[in-house]
């Protein structure tokens, strides 16, 4: 049997995916100075470059929570497209998709770009633009979680539009019936006209 968006499942994709904004949105004090505003100052890098040097240096357990959040948001998706059905297909299967985008751009961008903070070396651009693609990743994984949410809602709304149809498709069909068992059980008059 499919398994509906009101499930335990769609509960593990909603929290993991909350959890990864959250997360997120600790860095966006330093990157609204860096990325969102016109003329950014050597101040804000410096201070966006350590803020991305502390979060290298966190203990390694915290790693280890963020990934298993992010392994029970795809355990939700594998229990929810075990035995799809069409609406299990349409939205988990974007909400998977986009879910996988973010994880991707977390292990390519974010990983490799706060080692380079550390390292200080950024390749072919230079700190501040490095800083700055960073920042935009988050952003794009932010867009790409909101997406997931979005979808995931929608399938609950979906499921909830359709169960009310369903409801009212069967009361109506219900009083059809018991309006032509009434029908059924009158007894005839006798139509014979006298003479």
């Amino acid at each position: 049997m499919p398994t509906s968006a009101s499930s335990f499942a769609s509960g593990l994709i909603l929290v993991a995916t909350s959890f990864g904004l959250g997360a997120l949105y600790s860095s966006w004090p330093y990157d609204f100075y860096t990325l969102w505003t016109t003329n950014p100052t050597p101040e804000s890098f410096a201070l966006s470059l350590r803020h991305y040097q502390q979060w290298a240096e966190l203990p390694m357990y915290l790693y280890h929570v963020m990934h298993t959040v992010i392994f029970i948001g795809l355990v939700g998706f594998i229990v929810k497209l075990y035995k799809p059905s069409e609406s299990n297909k349409l939205f988990d299967g974007g909400s998977l998709f986009l879910y996988m985008i973010g994880v991707a751009i977390y292990l390519t961008n974010l990983r490799r770009g706060v080692q380079s903070a550390v390292a200080g070396t950024w390749g072919e651009v230079d700190e501040a633009t490095g800083i700055n693609v960073i920042a935009a990743s988050q952003v794009m994984i932010v867009f790409v979680l909101l997406g997931v949410l979005g979808l995931q809602l929608g399938q609950f709304w979906a499921e909830h539009e359709d169960s009310v149809n369903l409801k009212k498709y069967r009361e109506a069909e219900a009083e059809a019936e018991a309006e032509a068992s009434k029908g059924a059980s009158k007894p005839k008059k006798d139509s014979k006209k006298n003479k």
